[in-house]
């Protein structure tokens, strides 16, 4: 996974002093998924310019735009494949904030989604939970205001195969906390129906989904189970509940 400006070059027999910025006018998929081939990449999406300190120098510069309104068809392998317009003969001008950058993945490394799931027992009667997802799209890591693209649900995991909902929030909200990057809270155990700590029939599962979707990802913490059991196997069954409709997101 790599991210960056995507310069042009008005000369190639001097592209250091001719490198100028490209506007972002007209970049779809097939454009963004070229620029990405180009460095040896598969997929790609825009990304603000403005995380790069070299936009701030190039801009110091007096580096402008160059090439606008590009084309791609989509099995375009680099920019000599597209068409675009000279930045001095554009229709609309371009402003400061749409100079192209981009991230860029393998196709395989295009969407990450994983989440890390505990539940530790304290002593003074409570229950701490900690559910941290970790996402990255297109290359890009996003760690901030998660639960406004997700939602998470509890269930408890019986020896015998068979799930039931547990009721989070009966006496301490979850908030989400972007310094930690999920959800962490304290919850008194008398009110989460069904559970004790030590119960050898009890393993606590985790399911984040995201948002109008049917992505999803589940998590086991196995020092809340009170048997074996791969987190494989869990996800597994969880997947086929979600196939089955058992469970609507």
């Amino acid at each position: 996974m790599s991210k960056g400006l995507v310069m042009a070059s008005a000369n190639p027999n001097h592209p250091i002093q001719s490198f100028a910025f490209i506007c972002s006018d007209g970049m779809g998929r097939h454009e963004i998924n070229t620029m990405c081939r180009h460095f040896g990449y598969d997929v790609g999406a825009l990304i603000s310019a403005d995380e790069f300190e070299a936009t701030k120098d190039w801009m110091k510069n007096g580096t402008g735009f160059g090439a606008t309104d590009i084309s791609c068809p989509e099995t375009a392998m680099g920019p000599n494949d597209c068409s675009w317009t000279h930045y001095s003969e554009a229709e609309v001008p371009c402003t400061n904030g749409q100079q192209v950058a981009v991230s860029c993945s393998s196709d395989e490394d295009k969407f990450i989604f994983e989440v890390k799931f505990t539940a530790k027992f304290k002593k003074d009667g409570r229950v701490k939970f900690e559910i941290l997802p970790y996402v990255v799209r297109y290359g890009v890591h996003l760690d901030r205001d998660l639960d406004e693209m997700m939602d998470f649900y509890m269930m408890n995991r019986y020896d015998n195969g068979v799930y039931s909902d547990i009721e989070v929030g009966l006496t301490c909200e979850p908030q989400f906390k972007n310094r930690f990057g999920g959800w962490r809270w304290k919850e008194e155990l008398e009110g989460l129906e069904g559970l004790e700590e030590g119960d050898t029939d009890m393993c606590l599962v985790a399911v984040v989904a995201i948002k109008n979707s049917n992505r999803y990802v589940a998590a086991v913490d196995h020092d809340a189970c009170g048997y074996d059991i791969s987190s494989d196997e869990v996800i597994r069954e969880v997947e086929e509940m979600m196939l089955s409709k058992k469970r609507l997101l």
